[in-house]
Formats: C-alpha cells, sequence, structure tokens
C-alpha cells in the first residue's frame, strides 16, 4: 500500500477495522486473543514488550479517571509517560498520550500506517491478517510508546476480563483494579467470584 494522507483517512481506515457482528461468544474471543501475540510478532513488539514498564488498570467504573490521575502523578515527578484509555470523544489520538498530551499527529500517522500497511500485506497461518479495532489500537499504542521511549506506561483495559487485548501484557510493574460490577456479562459471566 502506497503511503497513505492525514489524520481523516487513518480515521477511515480504522473505522474499517469494526466489525458490524454483534459480540460473538468467549470462544470466538479466546481465538482472538491468542491471535495478539501473532500480531505483536507480525510488528516486531514481542521482543521489545519487556522494555516497558506498564502500570495496568481495570475495573468497570473510575479505571479512566484512576489511570489519568496516576498518569498525572508520575509525570509531575519527572517521569516520561504514556497513557492508553478509551473511548475517545473528537480525536482517536485521544487514547495515546504522551506526557498528558495527545501523541502529536505525525508519530501517529507514520505508525498508524507502518502497522495498517504491514496487517494489510496479506496473511498467512504464522501471520493473521488485520486485528479488529480495539486491538489495533493496543497495537498502535504499544508500539508508540516503545518508539517514544517513555519511562511508564498507563495502560487501561478495554472490555476487561482476561481476553482483553490490553493483557498481552503479560508481566506489568503494577495492576490496580478501581470497583467491579456487573458489565458486558455477555462476554465476562455472570459471577464475580471471590478468591
Amino acid at each position: 500500500m502506497a503511503d497513505k494522507g492525514g489524520l481523516l483517512e487513518a480515521q477511515q481506515a480504522l473505522s474499517s477495522l469494526i466489525s458490524s457482528k454483534r459480540r460473538s461468544s468467549g470462544e470466538n474471543w479466546s481465538h482472538a486473543f491468542d491471535m495478539m501475540a501473532s500480531y505483536l510478532q507480525r510488528l516486531g513488539l514481542d521482543r521489545q514488550l519487556h522494555k516497558l514498564s506498564v502500570i495496568h488498570i481495570a475495573g468497570t467504573k473510575g479505571k479512566g479517571s484512576t489511570a489519568a490521575m496516576v498518569e498525572n502523578m508520575l509525570r509531575q515527578c519527572g517521569y516520561t509517560t504514556g497513557l492508553f484509555t478509551s473511548p475517545h470523544l473528537m480525536d482517536v489520538r485521544e487514547r495515546i498520550r504522551i506526557n498528558g498530551e495527545l501523541v502529536d499527529e505525525a508519530t501517529f500517522l507514520r505508525n498508524f500506517w507502518s502497522a495498517f500497511n504491514d496487517f494489510s500485506d496479506g496473511s498467512t497461518p504464522e501471520s493473521p491478517g488485520m486485528p479488529a479495532y480495539f486491538r489495533f489500537l493496543t497495537l498502535l499504542g504499544l508500539k508508540i510508546f516503545l518508539e517514544q521511549n517513555v519511562d511508564v506506561v498507563i495502560l487501561e483495559v478495554g472490555i476487561g476480563g482476561r481476553l482483553d487485548a490490553t493483557n498481552c501484557i503479560r508481566s506489568p510493574a503494577v495492576c490496580g483494579v478501581s470497583p467491579l460490577g456487573f458489565d458486558h456479562m455477555d462476554l465476562l459471566g455472570h459471577t464475580l467470584p471471590v478468591s
């Protein structure tokens, strides 16, 4: 694929990754999560993830606020921060912030088209096709944070649960959990087990 244009073109390409299907069974999500390892490998990120110091934040209510507060505290202490949250309101770059600011357009577009083109170049059994919307953005965020050499990444989960795309980070430095409730029960189940 040829080099693409600006942010509008990137957002249109990203929108093509939104599935028109209803959320499917946990079995399909399990397969999609298993594919994250292949996606990371395809982008060359699998051997680099250990370089990221990650604070992984989950929960039903307050995880975004908690992530923003933790990011701000670390930035005020002099750390270079990368913040990954969702959803965005106006600009998809709201999801990927460096030192509290939207990732700059040039950095976003360079990394976006690099990843998009890499996934678009065909798939084989060893190299799957295009990841879905949230998985793609998770991969993009990690790619940008590695490129920008941030000191710490504050990573907010998406839907949560063990099959969440952000769980590709196997050894976060810290995990935070804001209050949990019954949410996304079609995928995550109907109980809140206590161990």
